[in-house]
């Protein structure tokens, strides 16, 4: 069996226990690996704006399994999109999930959700966008592990 160990950074590491073969262990590193370049794309193709990258990225299966992941700050491709102003990007990623969870995710830092990033950020064709989606939350607020006194980044 293989499992990962928590890890100090954005790579895990792996390790066999009893009855684990070095094939197996190979296999899980190479999946892992397909997985978290898939989620540095989507974040990627969000945070700058490539809304023709992000559209082709999301008619991959595998890609868009990993739309839910997270950043080492704990920001989604959402958050992103709607804290940098890529409002085309926002769509595409709005369509392409139906959980709300994720919609209204905050981040570990600030603790704004998306609504609030793109607020914060003045990015006024997001908050719009956003304000259209039943799934959005209006009245959620910084959550309680975020560090309020800071501005969204």
């Amino acid at each position: 069996k293989v499992h990962y160990d928590d890890p100090p950074d954005p790579y895990y590491t792996v390790r066999m226990e009893e009855g684990g073969t070095e094939r197996q262990t190979s296999e899980m590193r190479m999946a892992h690996q397909s997985q978290l370049a898939a989620a540095v794309a989507l974040r990627e193709a969000a945070r700058v704006g490539s809304d023709a990258r992000l559209d082709r990225l999301l008619h991959i299966p595998a890609v868009l399994g990993e739309i839910s992941s997270l950043d080492m700050k704990g920001r989604s491709v959402i958050w992103l999109a709607a804290r940098y102003g890529h409002t085309s990007c926002l769509r595409l990623l709005l369509r392409a999930t139906s959980d709300a969870k994720l919609v209204n995710m905050p981040d570990r830092c600030s603790g704004a959700t998306p609504l609030l990033a793109a607020v914060a950020a003045g990015q006024k064709d997001g908050v719009a966008l956003l304000l259209t989606d039943t799934r959005v939350d209006v009245n959620a607020t910084i959550c309680e592990g975020g560090n309020s006194g800071e501005e969204p980044s």
